[in-house]
């Protein structure tokens, strides 16, 4: 079973092999059928030129099929979305790196913060801090003993 998951991946990473032409203009497809989600996410990050960094709790299979071809771009926000669906997310760190928690793990794991020059991208995801400016105070008098 793991030869065969192996030739699996293999054909996988070939049909994934960007398309003849220049860098900025090169295009992805993708097709994968029960595959391990850590070499989907493997793949991804060779055609990507990413260092992606997989939390080991990040474990299963996709299933994923399309039609169409993307630009490198539009490849990335596709991972996004595949990785969104089966209960993951991509946090983006300040040194570059991608990494791949669950879902359900966001909000402990330092990110990007974002801001004006940097705000983020379609499925990405930011920590975004707002400034207060103004806040109403409301003073309550103190309750009186009875």
């Amino acid at each position: 079973m793991k030869g065969l998951n192996k030739i699996t991946c293999c054909l996988l990473a070939a049909l994934l092999m960007p398309c003849a032409g220049h860098a900025e203009n090169e295009q992805y497809g993708a097709n994968f059928n029960n595959a391990d989600i850590r070499q989907f996410v493997e793949i991804v990050g060779q055609h990507l030129g990413k260092t992606i960094l997989i939390d080991p709790s990040v474990q299963g299979t996709i299933s994923v099929r399309s039609n169409d071809t993307f630009s490198q771009q539009e490849y990335y926000q596709f991972f996004l979305s595949i990785l969104d669906l089966y209960g993951y997310s991509v946090i983006t760190l300040d040194n570059g790196f991608l990494k791949v928690v669950r879902s359900a793990n966001v909000k402990t794991s330092p990110g990007m913060i974002a801001d004006s020059s940097r705000p983020g991208v379609g499925d990405e995801l930011v920590t975004r801090i707002v400034p207060l400016r103004t806040f109403l105070l409301v003073t309550w008098p103190p309750c009186s003993a009875r």
